[in-house]
């Protein structure tokens, strides 16, 4: 407005997250091997993380295991917790991260052809395996891997032999 100086303020937020606040972006799920072919077992290992230490929220671990793969009978483990396999093809996991803040889960899965309609894939194919992890009333933290099936292998090293 004519006559009027603008008025200007600023602030600084500063957000303090409680002492129990999750953080568990350092958790990684992988896999024994790139690349498999049909009929090759793999193992998948999670590692859920929490980089603030031990943390007393009951955590929750999902994973359905993708088309392509078939989980192998008592393979599924965890270093503390309770390890659920009762509803396959999905893995389940819950526990709390303390007195550690850290536990590992494993288990194993058999590469299969991928049903397509009637017919059975036999090209290759990339199979990614998706995990969650999550505790109530915080993100959800998605960690994934994925397995090359039925590729053609390159063997090094490559020789060139120049003619002159």
């Amino acid at each position: 407005m004519p006559g009027y100086q603008p008025i200007t303020r600023s602030a600084t937020i500063t957000v303090v997250r409680p002492s129990d606040f999750p953080d568990l972006s350092p958790s990684y799920k992988a896999v024994s091997s790139p690349s498999a072919d049909y009929g090759e077992r793999i193992t998948y290992t999670v590692g859920i993380r929490n980089a603030t230490g031990a943390l007393d929220v009951m955590l929750t671990f999902s994973d359905t295991l993708a088309e392509g793969l078939i989980y192998v009978p008592g393979s599924f483990s965890a270093t503390g917790g309770t390890a659920n396999f009762s509803i396959l093809p999905t893995l389940t996991w819950s526990g709390v991260l303390s007195p550690t803040p850290a536990i590992t889960i494993t288990y194993a899965a058999t590469v299969t052809h991928v049903a397509s309609g009637t017919a059975t894939a036999i090209l290759p194919q990339t199979v990614t395996n998706v995990a969650t992890i999550a505790a109530p009333g915080y993100q959800t933290v998605v960690r994934t891997a994925t397995v090359r099936v039925h590729w053609q292998s390159l063997y090094l090293p490559l020789i060139l032999n120049r003619r002159d």
